[in-house]
């Protein structure tokens, strides 16, 4: 919840572990992996994940660095689908899984918040459900976009704002945008996009510098 001077952070992403730190993001298994284990069967899941040689230790390393990044969500269910297992470029998961997903298919996973965080971990589970169920890669892909625009939305009603700002590289995503920008308006709320500059990382020097002359305009109308 933000103005130009200053930010609150009102909710998030349930964090997931990153095995390894940095090698997570390159071979995007290991988060699948990790965020399933525990919370659906043992075997079903290494049966599942046969073609992810480190598994025994996955097992057998805990304390690892964690994140509650949007874009390892999209990275751990691109794995996890066997769209993509390993990157070769930034948002290589992300753009594959877009790609892959059914837009025709409008409903998503019912998982409600748990106060203010998204329950990541939940939605990996029951993707993997689905996916063990004979579910189509292509329907869970849509049903999996379509449940991050309903959680957005329902974390943008519950700030009791009108106006909602979508930003981050996530956005360049037009599948979860047009997903995302429906379900605000469903509820009665404005949607703001990009325009002129990327709702990517390369924009947040430009944000910093407005969040600077907004502030020093603050200290000078205190003088």
């Amino acid at each position: 919840l933000s103005d130009y001077s200053a930010s609150r952070r009102l909710g998030h992403l349930e964090l997931l572990e990153l095995p390894g730190g940095d090698a997570a993001t390159e071979f995007p298994g290991r988060i699948a992996y990790a965020a399933l284990r525990g919370r659906v069967d043992a075997q079903t899941l290494d049966a599942a994940f046969d073609w992810l040689p480190e598994r025994d230790m996955l097992n057998a390393r805990s304390g690892q660095p964690r994140t509650s990044s949007m874009g390892r969500l999209f990275d751990a269910l691109a794995a996890l689908l066997g769209i993509c297992r390993r990157q070769t470029y930034e948002g290589q998961a992300a753009i594959e899984l877009e790609a892959v997903a059914d837009p025709s298919i409008e409903d998503a996973y019912s998982i409600p918040l748990v106060d203010w965080i998204l329950p990541s971990r939940e939605l990996l589970k029951i993707a993997f459900e689905d996916l063990v169920s004979g579910t189509d890669r292509a329907v869970i892909a849509a049903r999996f976009h379509r449940t991050i625009a309903a959680w957005t939305a329902e974390l943008a009603e519950r700030s009791g704002e009108k106006r909602v700002c979508l930003c981050g590289g996530c956005f360049q995503n037009a599948l979860l945008l047009a997903a995302t920008r429906a379900e605000l308006l469903r509820r009665g709320l404005q949607p703001v996009v990009h325009r002129r500059l990327s709702p990517g990382d390369e924009s947040i020097s430009y944000g910093q510098l407005v969040t600077a002359a907004a502030r020093r305009s603050l200290e000078k109308r205190k003088e």
